[in-house]
């Protein structure tokens, strides 16, 4: 036999583990650069917005805006009542 050699109930108690590891950096390395990206996104955005002359207040109240908007967004039920909003 090809793998009657190998004690497969070692070689799982250490790849569950690994794969646990694995996943979770990968979690993690997801939320990083997911945050990074919508920094730079806010950034470009805001320096748009300069350079058009827009005032403090009125960069705050987009922002607030966009990050309320997106908020909702991850919710099903607000996704719904926005779609039936507009349609």
């Amino acid at each position: 036999m090809l793998f009657a050699e190998y004690d497969i109930a070692a070689i799982m108690s250490l790849s569950i583990p690994i794969l646990g590891i694995l996943i979770a950096l990968f979690a993690v390395l997801g939320t990083t650069w997911r945050k990074a990206k919508v920094a730079e996104y806010r950034a470009v955005i805001v320096q748009g917005m300069v350079e058009k002359g827009f005032s403090v207040d009125e960069i705050e109240r987009v922002l607030q805006a966009a990050s309320l908007g997106a908020d909702t967004m991850g919710c099903k039920k607000h996704r719904r009542s926005a779609k039936s909003e507009y349609a």
